[in-house]
């Protein structure tokens, strides 16, 4: 049993590895709440359940009793869930939803497994990993962790992704195309949908025709954002997903993105160099420590969205767009973050979990006897 929540940072992840269980002949279910099954609906086939869960941070007394009220209720769902499905383990991805199955699961006594795909441990995963059995981790440097055992092994990425290892990296020559790939998440950011076409009305004019544009953003700013860059005479594919992002990536030059883990991966596997701009609100400010990984290594450029406005991003732009020596040589400090083989090191993991699990079958007939 797979458990993540609803965003694609968490859900992303959880299903490549998903894909890699069922690649081995085993049996998967998927685990997240009415969002994320909405998602993974979309981008894969793997059976999905879902299950109540709210976050307990909220503000009022009123707020918090009714996360709780709700969490209680996925609780009870997933202790069934359990009984119906029997997994032999149950591994969580992070986000609110995993809280209930995992739970459930160490209350039964099956095997647990804590993802974290973060530089930073989040709130779920602080509360479940105690009692995990395995806490796997992205980074070596993923902080705080206290679990029984702790192994680093990335952050899966969907195949067609994981294929762009093997894709090198080219920087656009002289009166070429010059692609610009913005990403914003699942959940998109709506900065990008103003602030980008209004740096390009600062590029200098020889670039901006050269210019073409691939952005995500929220399916309200698609419109407004498309007919932006329509006024500059740039060529722009605007829309709330793709279905085809490998395709994208292999054919960015440069990569405006927020700093969530599985942006940051799929960067480090596709060897894209990229500026990266940390959403502000991210809990424990988790993405700006990810931006950090890939700063500090070399591969990509952080700008601070409080700092940000259209006149200094198109100068930051121009000049890493003008230079294709700075390009390459962050495309190939960035690969060297690349761990291809993450989907199979958890998968491993999670067999090695299940290959010792006969107690989890055995309090299940025990507690229907």
């Amino acid at each position: 049993m797979i458990a993540a929540g609803g965003t694609g940072g968490h859900l992303i992840p959880a299903l490549a590895v998903a894909g890699e269980l069922m690649r081995r002949g085993h049996d998967v279910t998927a685990v997240t709440d009415r969002r994320g099954s909405a998602l993974a609906r979309r981008i894969s086939d793997i059976p999905v359940r879902e299950v109540k869960a709210a976050s307990p941070s909220g503000r009022t007394i009123a707020g918090k009793v009714a996360a709780g009220i709700t969490m209680l209720a996925g609780c009870a769902g997933a202790l069934r869930l359990i009984h119906a499905e029997r997994p032999a383990v149950v591994a969580g991805f992070g986000g609110y939803p995993t809280i209930p199955p995992l739970v459930a699961g160490q209350f039964l006594g099956v095997p647990v497994l804590v993802h974290e795909q973060n530089a930073v441990l989040g709130r779920a995963n602080r509360f479940l990993a105690p009692r995990a059995r395995v806490v796997a981790t992205s980074f070596a440097q993923t902080r705080p962790v206290a679990a029984r055992r702790t192994v680093t092994v990335g952050v899966p990425v969907r195949d067609s992704i994981a294929a762009l290892g093997r894709v090198a990296y080219r920087p656009p020559e002289p009166e070429e195309d010059v692609n610009l790939l913005v990403v914003g998440g699942s959940q998109g950011a709506g900065i990008f949908g103003t602030l980008l076409p209004e740096a390009g009305q600062h590029l200098d004019g020889a670039l901006l025709r050269r210019l073409t544009v691939v952005q995500q953003c929220r399916e309200e700013d698609v419109g407004r954002t498309a007919a932006a860059w329509r006024a500059l005479g740039v060529t722009a594919l605007v829309a709330p997903f793709f279905e085809e992002m490998a395709g994208h990536l292999a054919r960015a030059h440069l990569v405006v993105a927020r700093a969530g883990a599985s942006t940051i991966a799929e960067l480090a596997v596709s060897g894209r160099p990229s500026v990266l701009v940390p959403f502000p609100g991210a809990a424990d400010d988790h993405q700006r420590e990810n931006a950090n990984v890939v700063v500090n290594a070399g591969g990509g450029w952080l700008v601070d969205e409080k700092e940000a406005d259209a006149r200094s991003l198109a100068t930051h732009l121009e000049s890493l767009l003008t230079s294709p020596g700075e390009l390459t040589r962050a495309a190939g400090n960035v690969r060297r973050l690349a761990r291809a083989d993450a989907a199979a090191a958890l998968a491993e993991a999670i067999e090695n979990l299940a290959a010792g699990n006969g107690r989890a079958c055995r309090v299940l007939k025990e507690q229907e006897a």
